[in-house]
């Protein structure tokens, strides 16, 4: 190791006017692998970024998954607002709030300690701290909170990534800022190291937002893609099945009725399937789907004909 180092000092004496023949892609080998080496070339050339070490990469990801399971956590721990009244958690687990903050915490110090800096590419540790403890102190803000830290994690080099800017657009969805909402869900699905995590749930999202602004056939063509995404990827249908009934019902092209028909027969066959399509028609925010719904042969079937 001794020797390989001296291929560094070597190289970088260059630039003092001594002579070195070693290559660049000897000095780069050396550096990913030698703690040392990479501090030595960091001081000499401040502006240069030196390959990420898997050590890093990973803590990393641990960190962006505690993150968005502490984001999670806030929604979930502050349900029946109106901004999450129709916001579902999909995936079991992930642990409370304290938890995930304690873990984030936790993986904060471990990227400080191997970095030996406050930072991680673009993104300050101190501030992340800062927002860690905010989730703490200020729980009147939790959905703000959560909003920040799913901003924050899409500014990471990790796999939670995609969900994280589906979380994003989800609640700039709640609050109708639409365009927001669909730069989001593009992002999501855009996203080469995640998509899969989210694109099912992503094209769902972006059907309503195409419904909100007119283009029913965008908002089916996405509720439908949102479906056979679901089924490739293991995901919950029953999201993707929701819209297809509604957007199909509103949009009333030959076809649509039938289709509809057999997507409301997918979602009552499984199991408690009734109740839960039951329920979600009753939420506040799901008031324009029940009227149409209602208002169909579909409706008499579940019993809310007029």
């Amino acid at each position: 190791m001794a020797s390989e180092c001296d291929l560094v000092a070597t190289w970088m004496s260059r630039f003092e006017a001594t002579s070195g023949k070693s290559s660049l892609a000897e000095i780069a080998a050396h550096a990913e692998s030698c703690a040392s080496c990479q501090e030595k070339l960091a001081r000499f050339f401040h502006a240069v970024e030196l390959p990420a070490s898997s050590y890093l990469r990973e803590t990393v990801d641990e960190l962006a998954l505690a993150l968005l399971n502490l984001a999670r956590a806030l929604i979930r721990d502050a349900p029946g607002t109106e901004e999450t009244e129709n916001v579902r958690i999909t995936e079991d687990g992930g642990g409370t709030a304290a938890e995930n903050r304690l873990a984030g915490e936790e993986l904060i110090a471990d990227a400080e300690d191997f970095t030996g800096s406050r930072h991680v590419g673009e993104v300050d540790l101190e501030d992340l701290r800062a927002e860690l403890a905010a989730t703490e102190e200020r729980r009147t803000r939790r959905t703000d909170l959560a909003r920040a830290l799913f901003k924050r994690i899409t500014t990471l080099a990790c796999r939670s990534r995609a969900k994280a800017w589906n979380w994003l657009g989800v609640l700039h969805y709640q609050r109708e800022e639409f365009a927001e909402a669909e730069t989001a869900f593009l992002a999501a699905l855009a996203d080469v190291d995640g998509a899969r995590d989210a694109r099912a749930f992503a094209h769902c999202n972006l059907a309503y937002v195409f419904k909100h602004r007119g283009n029913l056939d965008a908002a089916v063509k996405s509720a439908d893609k949102a479906l056979v995404l679901a089924e490739e990827d293991g995901r919950d249908p029953y999201f993707a099945a929701f819209a297809g009934v509604y957007l199909r019902l509103a949009r009333g092209a030959p076809a649509d009725l039938e289709r509809a028909s057999g997507l409301l027969d997918e979602i009552l066959r499984a199991p408690g399937g009734r109740l839960r399509y039951l329920q979600d028609l009753g939420l506040p925010s799901n008031a324009p789907v029940k009227n149409i719904v209602s208002k169909s042969s579909l409706g008499k079937c579940l019993g809310l004909g007029d």
